[in-house]
């Protein structure tokens, strides 16, 4: 008699897990997306990132077309600036990540039991 080895995942589990995932991060990538249009939105209605740029237009007498041309130039930039800024930041962090990872779980380790220390003698000194 031969003796099979039964799977511990079987593979439509497997299937509706990827699926399931699948479609949720989906899910999370269209609210991402709705609510950065709609931060984004509440942004640039702020006064102080369009009413200079109207003060000056007003004041060198450029015609609307001039000032809304600035006006959707200074957001493109102010934009562009912000996502690659983001994006240094973003690989900065993943440099530091990966070469202070060791370290990183060490003083993480260390900072619980410490914590944990404080606890005990906290509670220690308001028993007694």
């Amino acid at each position: 008699m031969v003796r099979t080895r039964k799977k511990f995942i079987s593979d439509a589990y497997l299937a509706r897990f990827i699926k399931y995932h699948d479609n949720a991060f989906t899910y999370m990538l269209w609210n991402l997306l709705i609510g950065s249009i709609l931060l984004g939105s509440v942004h640039a209605a702020i006064p102080n990132h369009w009413l200079p740029v109207v003060l000056i237009g007003r004041a060198e007498g450029w015609s609307e077309r001039e000032t809304l041309g600035v006006v959707a130039l200074s957001g493109f930039f102010h934009t562009l600036s912000t996502v690659v800024l983001g994006i240094v930041i973003g690989a900065i962090g993943m440099e530091v990540s990966e070469r202070l990872e060791d370290q990183t779980r060490l003083i993480a380790s260390l900072l619980l039991v410490f914590m944990g220390l404080i606890y005990f003698a906290m509670h220690d000194a308001n028993a007694g």
